[in-house]
């Protein structure tokens, strides 16, 4: 695709190295874009977001690979984009919102694909793929650009170059980070990837192009609002006592009821039989303790839990949300008022809160029904809500109950008994007590019901709801912890689904590899030791967000300051090579490897006696150790590698290894990320080693 001469002039006109920025902070951002919007229109994409950040690192990879010759498709990254903006803009048209899939090793698909036919299961396989490979193919695009500039800049001025790559994805990342408070829609986020793509590789179809993607993207959010973390869909319904209902990520997420006395008297026949029922359900945890009188709920939602609490005699209630704009909305829409007549609404993640509150300062302590819709990161497999359920959390939680108060966690279970189960023996583990276990059957739901002392349980609050007695022996169950959070993993089940689509990425990954780091004398321009370097600092990148996840909480201010903190530690280990470059490269991949060992076997709980911002501290300092020395690294292969490019290259598809490895924290924990980062990094040595 040509360029017109007025852009090639440009091109020419602008210094490498900040061609190379400007890039990569369109790049920077174009990935933050699709990741949050392609989780917004289809809900797989949502819940396995690293998926579509292997799929920039794959491409790229891919595309430096074939840049280092000097080819570059910058051009055809607009039309490419236009074409993935189609399907994406009209999901909800075309029928792909909601993709199932036969795969019940983690309980996040949905169950309805469980029965899904064969001739389903392909289509909605094909269109998952389809998507994901448009992703792909666009920062293939991209990657030619990027290796081509590397390979303009040459080895002596490499360290300059990726100086300006880390300066580019730095500003990108705070960019998105001010996209993220302001609430923007996605053509804003497309906005600020665009622009700067649009002028360095200006062309008449990108601009004919432009306008197209940004008005799809438009049209994409409807009437959608978006948080920080969701896109949130706001539907009017008066049905009985239901107001409003919210989906979030295009799932449904609650409703907002009016359950005053005197608004369910009103209502008649089956309307009332249900208001009555939404009644009792949600009043359940407040009436099963006579006598409360301050109550912490979290995942407070719009206030269905609070205006409970209120109507039960609560004069002192706070409820915390993670996401600001849920909150807002409750203020604004709820009926009964909750957060304007007592209860104080609290922006915060639960984990955060509980490390900071005072110790038995309640009465009684709710879970609501949290269901998070979003992932803790673009690097991670984890939901938001998986490090609320640990035995540490619930410990944190107890702790704050006075004597004589109580522990109540409500939770949908229509996965199954065993997901109740491994929350009972979770909860048995963090409070030395077997919970009270009752079934309600709103939305699948049951109650855990704990008491710190002689407190009993109110039986008029039980009513005709059902007391369970789940069957599963401690033994059979795996807990949730800090270091393994899957709540939703389904025990006993082979991942197939998730084995399958990684291995087409690996397969992808290396016959790419084949195809465009192939010299013309058939020796291969790949860099091993780059590669292991770049799946090694991945696994540590991901181990930082989720450790300062439990740390700090997992709010995506948290993410973005891991992120930034990561990139500037990099950049500043980058200009220290330049500067200096007297470094022993054998003493730094062995305190490298000796501080991912050190990592795996560090207990963050032992950072608890601290207080929160000692703990953040010497956290960060503690996991920022190997990252420095990563970074010192990166930037001495890259300089000393005669194809620079190829190097990047090797580094990003390295990368891709490391995203994919990561889902086997899922089987080995998180902790387990450090010791394989370990591996890896002990493989780049070798192969440096070996290389001299």
């Amino acid at each position: 695709m040509q360029h017109g001469s007025e852009a090639s002039r440009l091109f020419r006109s602008i210094p490498t190295h900040v061609h190379i920025g400007i890039l990569t902070f369109a790049i920077l951002c174009l990935e933050l874009t699709l990741i949050r919007w392609t989780g917004g229109q289809m809900r797989a994409f949502a819940y396995f977001a690293n998926i579509v950040l292997i799929g920039a690192f794959l491409g790229l990879g891919l595309g430096c690979g074939l840049g280092r010759k000097g080819k570059d498709l910058l051009g055809w990254t607009f039309p490419l984009l236009l074409l993935l903006s189609v399907p994406l803009a009209l999901a909800e048209s075309l029928n792909i919102t909601n993709l199932h899939f036969p795969d019940r090793s983690v309980a996040l698909w949905g169950g309805e694909g469980i029965n899904a036919s064969p001739a389903e299961v392909v289509r909605n396989l094909a269109i998952f793929l389809g998507v994901w490979a448009l992703i792909v193919a666009v920062f293939f695009c991209l990657g030619t650009r990027l290796g081509r500039l590397f390979r303009d800049a040459g080895p002596r001025e490499s360290l300059k170059a990726y100086s300006w790559d880390l300066g580019g994805s730095i500003a990108g990342v705070v960019a998105f980070a001010v996209l993220t408070v302001s609430s923007s829609p996605p053509a804003a986020w497309f906005l600020f990837s665009l622009v700067p793509l649009l002028w360095i590789g200006f062309s008449r179809t990108a601009l004919l192009c432009f306008p197209l993607i940004l008005a799809l993207a438009y049209h994409s959010h409807g009437e959608a609002i978006y948080s920080p973390y969701n896109r949130i869909d706001v539907i009017h319904q008066d049905e009985g006592s239901i107001h409003y209902k919210l989906r979030v990520n295009r799932d449904f997420h609650q409703v907002i009821h009016d359950l005053r006395t005197e608004s369910v008297e009103q209502l008649s026949g089956k309307q009332r039989s249900e208001a009555d029922f939404f009644k009792r359900v949600y009043d359940l945890p407040f009436a099963l303790l006579e006598g409360g009188e301050s109550a912490l709920i979290v995942g407070a939602g719009t206030g269905n839990d609070a205006a409970a609490a209120l109507r039960n005699g609560y004069s002192d209630v706070t409820a915390v949300d993670i996401d600001p704009l849920i909150l807002d909305l409750g203020s604004e829409l709820h009926p009964e008022q909750p957060y304007q007549n007592g209860a104080k609404p609290v922006v915060r993640d639960a984990r955060a809160y509980f490390a900071t509150a005072e110790p038995e300062s309640f009465d009684l302590v709710s879970f609501g029904l949290l269901d998070s819709h979003a992932m803790v990161a673009s690097m991670s497999s984890l939901r938001i809500d998986n490090f609320v359920y640990t035995r540490q959390s619930i410990e944190q939680a107890w702790a704050l109950v006075k004597p004589g108060g109580a522990l109540v966690i409500s939770f949908s279970v229509f996965s199954g008994e065993w997901i109740a189960n491994r929350l009972r023996w979770t909860i048995f583990e963090a409070t030395g007590q077997d919970p009270v276990t009752i079934f309600h059957g709103m939305h699948y739901g049951l109650t855990f019901f704990v008491n710190k002392g002689a407190t009993q349980i109110n039986p008029a609050a039980v009513g005709e709801f059902e007391s369970l007695a789940l069957s599963y022996p401690q033994q059979a169950v795996r807990i949730s912890d800090d270091d393994w959070p899957f709540l939703y993993t389904r025990p006993g089940v082979f991942p197939w689904l998730y084995l399958g689509v990684l291995a087409l990425v690996v397969l992808t990954s290396v016959v790419g590899t084949r195809i465009f780091y192939r010299e013309e004398n058939e020796k291969s321009a790949w860099d091993p030791a780059m590669f292991f370097l770049g799946a090694g600092f991945l696994l540590l990148e991901t181990r930082g967000i989720t450790a300062m996840s439990v740390l700090a909480g997992s709010t995506w201010i948290v993410n973005a300051a891991v992120f930034l903190g990561v990139l500037s530690m990099a950049l500043l280990a980058t200009l220290l090579v330049r500067v200096y470059s007297g470094f022993n490269s054998k003493l730094l991949f062995g305190l490298l490897i000796a501080s991912c060992i050190g990592l795996y076997f560090f207990e963050l709980g032992s950072l608890n006696q601290f207080d929160v911002l000692t703990r953040i501290v010497l956290g960060g300092l503690i996991l920022g150790i190997p990252v420095f020395f990563a970074g010192l690294l990166f930037p001495i292969l890259l300089s000393r590698s005669p194809h620079p490019a190829a190097a990047l290259g090797s580094n990003l598809q390295g990368a891709v290894i490391g995203g994919a490895v990561e889902y086997a924290s899922m089987l080995l924990g998180l902790g387990a990320m450090a010791g394989i980062a370990a591996l890896f990094y002990l493989l780049a040595w070798y192969s440096y080693e070996k290389a001299r």
